[in-house]
């Protein structure tokens, strides 16, 4: 469900801002939310730059009704929780996260 007013348009991901997330001390990452640039806020699928400092989690554990998500490690290693699983992960590894998966994820 694209914004029709918004129509798709190529741009410099560099030119999107970070934004910075730290709920408590546990948590931390800044990223620059990619789809929510080029396609407001009807977006379905979560594509984001994203920079996870060293000992940090990403958020709590979470699942999205309506947005899928996709993690591509680009460099750098971390695990991935999904429910009660635990999985490492290092750069060029691929990860998918379905609307509506009820298990809960973060990295």
């Amino acid at each position: 469900m694209v914004d029709e007013a918004k129509p798709p348009l190529p741009f410099a991901s560099d030119e999107v801002p970070w934004t910075e997330w730290s709920d408590v001390p546990r948590f931390g990452l800044r990223y620059r939310h990619l789809s929510l640039a080029a396609l407001g806020e009807k977006h379905r699928v979560g594509v984001a730059i994203e920079e996870l400092p060293a000992g940090k989690q990403s958020s709590p554990a979470h699942y999205h009704i309506f947005e899928e998500e996709h993690v591509f490690i680009l460099e750098g290693a971390l695990t991935a929780y999904v429910g009660d699983a635990a999985y490492a992960m290092k750069a060029g590894d691929y990860i998918c996260f379905p609307a509506g998966a009820a298990a809960g994820h973060c990295l």
